[in-house]
Parts: C-alpha cells; structure tokens; sequence
C-alpha cells in the first residue's frame, strides 16, 4: 500500500530524531530511578524500520478502516520511540509508575499485562507476558531551549522484570516474527515451560528482595542508596503506598549522610522521629535531610554542594547562600532555645503548631513565607536570584532580632 511505503519512507529520514526522543526518556528514567534507590535497566531505541513495514501492514489488516493519511498512521503507532525498563526486582512495578507519573505527560492510562480477556495464540498453562506499558509526552520544563522540539513525541516506556523481558524477547520474536516457519507444538510447549519458569523467577526475586531488606535491618549498614532505599520502603511503606508523601532523593540523602557519618540505621533513628505525613509538602528524604542539617552551618554547606555541583564556580550565588544560612541557623538555634525555655514538647522546632507558640499572627506569616522559601532553595532544583537571596537574608535577620529583643536571649 503506497501509503505505508511513504510513511516508512518519511520515518527514516526522522529516524535520529525518534532516537533522540526516546534516549532524552531514557536517560530521565535512568536518573530517577538512580535517586529512589531503584535497581533497574535502562535501554531505549527508535523502531526499526523493516520491522516498523511489517507492523503497519499487518495492523492495516487488522483494522475497519484502513490506513487513509500519514495521520492516521502517526496517531495509531505509539512506539516510534520506545524505553525499556527492566527491573531486578518485580515489587518495584508500583513505585516505578509512580516516577513515570511524576516526571512525564501520562497520555492515557497504562496498559496492563496480561489482558485479563485476551485469547492467547497458542495452547497456554502459564499466563505469559506481565508487564505495564505507559505512553508518555516529555515535559517541557524537564528539557533545554535546544530540545523543545521533542516535548509533543510519543514514547513507550515499557516496566518489567529482567526475566520477563527476556523471556518476551525470545517469544515476540519466535512467535510473532517467525523468520524460518510457524513453530511446532514441541516449541511453543517449550515457550510455555520457560514462561513458567520466569514466573517462578519472578517470585524467587521478591524473595531476595525480602530478605535482603531483613539483611539490612538486622546488620544496620547501608552500603549504598539502594540498601537505604529498601531500608525507608520497608519502614514507611504505607505511608508511600498511600501516596501520602513522596520518598525524594534517596541518592542524594545517602551522600549526606556518608559525609555527616551517618552510616547505620541506628545512626539514622533520630532523625526520622519528627517527620510528619499529612500536613508536609517535603518529600521523606528532603525531611530526614533538613533533620540531619538543622542547626548545623557545616552541614548546611556540605548539603549545598552535594545539592549544586555549579554552585562553586559562581562566586557571588556561593556568598550569598552562605550568608543566607548563617541567619537561617542562627534563626533555628533561637527557636530552639524558646522551645526549650517554654518547656515544649514537640517533634521538630519548626512545626507550625511550634511556631505559633513563638510569634504574632503579624509575624508568623512571614516567618513560614520565609519558611517555604528556605525550603525552596536548599530542595529545589534552581537557585534563586542573588538579589532575591539577600532581601531574604535581611528579612531573616530582622526576624532574628525580633526573637533576641523580645525575649532577651
């Protein structure tokens, strides 16, 4: 069908383009995975074009109405660009749809593995393929000036287990891609055998994810974010599960805490006493971090560095940061030391609750605006300008000297 000729012939010549879309997704994937302590592998392709011939004909047969425009093509075929994330670990599904949601323009729901109403096309004792594809849309504020041009490009992110992937592979090709003959009825009993043998595969992994998790409770080491990862999963999987809160970087928290001589779950034990769930817009890591730092200028700056690799080469952004904090600490030990005075009991300094023991209506809505603003720049992904950090500075200052007069500390 000329159509479908001339849609392939016009996919080749954007085939880098396709390639670029799909390693751009790829490589947001990677790092998200990386930071929430998720084991995975990451790979990405841009259909190939003999196979993507084949598809088309094959699908324009399938159809009521056939192919008509190079629309009607683009708007049925969903994997031009394509990732794939195999998992070591299956439990990890929820979490990884979860990153998915959270960092790319969801299309439409995922499709789930298998299809509860899905005639399979051969005899089957076992129940084949598990897996979730998600059609997804990069996001404009996630891409540089340079490669807008790719936030409107569909791509499926496929999330399976490494032996689920594997096995598809071999029956995708084999069964739906025979290159020598349909295959006998020896072999597809085969293919259902090893189908058996990846879903037992599979439940041997959640096992060794189990118990991996238990290792780590009863050793109290983390040897790396992923330890630490499992570690908070384990302690506060309802909370997450819930999506009451986010879990965060739980990369970047691990770096912390080497650097801070955290290194035992026993270690970590005091600062994950004044987290809060409901009313905290902070991700669990960004909490157990601010509880690491609070009160502690080294810490803060270790924190920033770890935060900003481009913060030492601007001078001017780096002094006024460290202005900013020296307040801000010195703001933190006063309230402390109020609370302490006042003989009040609570979870952290700077709860809300806290804070309105502490100052005036007048006064407490800038002290949270400053709040969420202290927030801002030590979690957010950009720096704030330096003339917005120093009016910050001085605001916290006055705010400093407020408590000192008041209170004669």
């Amino acid at each position: 069908m000329e159509i479908i000729e001339e849609f392939v012939q016009h996919y080749k010549k954007e085939y880098d383009f396709y390639e670029m879309v799909s390693k751009l997704v790829a490589q947001q994937m990677e790092s998200s995975l990386h930071e929430a302590g998720i084991r995975a592998i990451v790979t990405y392709r841009a259909k190939n074009p003999e196979r993507l011939l084949a598809k088309l004909y094959q699908r324009n047969e399938e159809r009521d109405s056939k192919y008509s425009s190079l629309d009607d093509i683009y708007s049925d075929i969903c994997d031009l660009s394509g990732v794939r994330v195999a998992l070591y670990f299956p439990k990890d599904r929820d979490k990884v749809g979860d990153i998915i949601k959270e960092n790319f323009t969801l299309l439409e729901e995922p499709k789930i593995f298998p299809k509860k109403k899905e005639t399979p096309n051969y005899n089957k004792r076992f129940s084949g393929y598990w897996a979730r594809h998600y059609r997804v849309q990069l996001k404009d504020n996630s891409l540089q000036d340079t490669q807008k041009r790719y936030v409107n490009s569909k791509t499926e992110i496929q999330v399976a287990s490494v032996l689920m992937h594997a096995w598809s592979e071999v029956e995708h090709d084999l069964v739906y891609k025979p290159l020598n003959g349909t295959l006998s009825e020896e072999e597809l009993a085969i293919l259902d055998e090893l189908n058996g043998l990846v879903l037992a595969g599979e439940i041997a992994l959640e096992r060794l994810q189990i118990a991996g998790t238990a290792r780590i409770v009863k050793e109290k080491l983390f040897n790396n974010q992923y330890d630490l990862a499992s570690y908070l999963y384990d302690k506060y999987e309802d909370k997450l599960k819930n999506k009451r809160q986010q879990l965060g970087n739980v990369e970047l928290l691990f770096r912390l805490m080497k650097r801070c001589d955290v290194n035992t779950s026993s270690d970590l034990v005091p600062y994950l006493t004044p987290l809060t769930f409901n009313e905290d817009v902070r991700s669990l890591c960004d909490q157990i971090s601010d509880n690491i730092i609070m009160g502690n200028d080294k810490r803060y700056m270790i924190y920033s560095e770890l935060k900003s690799s481009d913060l030492s080469s601007d001078i001017e952004l780096r002094e006024a940061m460290g202005e900013f904090m020296v307040q801000w600490i010195h703001l933190e030990e006063l309230v402390s030391k109020l609370t302490v005075n006042q003989n009040v009991r609570t979870r952290s300094p700077f709860s809300v609750n806290n804070l309105k023991r502490i100052f005036p209506d007048s006064e407490l809505k800038k002290v949270l605006k400053l709040r969420r603003y202290r927030n801002l720049m030590v979690h957010g992904v950009e720096c704030p300008p330096v003339d917005q950090i120093k009016y910050m500075t001085n605001e916290v200052e006055r705010v400093c000297k407020y408590l000192e007069n008041k209170n004669k500390l």
